[in-house]
């Protein structure tokens, strides 16, 4: 298997980072009747749309296996280890997200990631436009069901 340096399970997906070390296998597990699948790849197909380039990009996807390939983040480092702008990065991206009317809902720190020393965001699974859960294309406009964190916590990790 060439996904195999890494491997992590979330609550709503597995995810395994290639042994080269330059792609995510990501493969959604749970909350399927919630869409989040197509709700991600809806969404990362916008942000690449409007040529965002912190966050990760499709290279492949599996529809029926609900899981996707895409280009690698980086990790998460602690506040020792961040660049010195990485605030200005966090604000940047949340300005991009509000330009779109796009809101993450789910932002830990686990999903803020850096790779050589640029800030980049995954994993929007749970996201909505406009606050609507099914993001324009007739999908679930079911809620996270266990709560929607505010986008701007990403400022204070």
């Amino acid at each position: 298997d060439a996904f195999v340096k890494y491997k992590h399970q979330g609550a709503t997906s597995e995810t395994k980072i290639s042994s080269h070390g330059k792609t995510i296998h990501k493969r959604i597990i749970r909350y399927l009747d919630h869409d989040c699948y197509e709700r991600e790849l809806h969404v990362l197909c916008l942000l690449e749309l409007h040529q965002f380039n912190w966050c990760p990009r499709v290279i492949s996807r599996n529809d029926e296996d609900k899981s996707f390939v895409m280009s690698y983040c980086g990790e998460i480092l602690p506040k020792a280890k961040r660049a010195t702008d990485y605030k200005k990065q966090v604000q940047k991206i949340l300005e991009d997200m509000k330009s779109i009317k796009l809101k993450h809902n789910d932002i830990k720190h686990t999903e803020t990631l850096i790779l050589n020393g640029k800030v980049h965001l995954i994993d929007f699974g749970w996201a909505s436009i406009e606050d609507d859960f099914s993001c324009g294309i007739a999908i679930s406009s079911r809620k996270k069901p266990c709560g929607i964190y505010d986008d701007a916590r990403m400022l204070n990790f």
